[in-house]
């Protein structure tokens, strides 16, 4: 995954999206991403409930930021609905959060 790609999906999620949305996305996102950075060997960090009501209306809604949870390596562990990153792809979350 290329850094230029990240930021051209980032891009297109804040031109596409109120700013408010955005913003309130991007804060949520910043707190997950801040706590795999200062945790990165703590497995509970590392997922996310992606049928979190909250996670759904404030970050998944937006078919940008989706697509960037995907393509940073998020993918559905064996329990239904939870969203994992492995070790090997936690560089791409300090791209975003960078």
């Amino acid at each position: 995954i290329m850094e230029s790609q990240i930021k051209g999906i980032i891009s297109e999620a804040v031109l596409a999206n109120d700013p408010e949305t955005i913003m309130i996305c991007f804060e949520l996102l910043s707190k997950l991403f801040k706590n795999i950075i200062d945790n990165p060997k703590e497995p509970k960090f590392r997922q996310f409930n992606s049928e979190n009501q909250h996670l759904k209306a404030k970050v998944l809604n937006i078919p940008q930021i989706s697509l960037l949870i995907e393509i940073i390596g998020y993918c559905e562990s064996e329990t239904k609905g939870i969203l994992v990153i492995s070790d090997d792809l936690l560089c791409n979350i300090e791209i975003c959060y960078d």
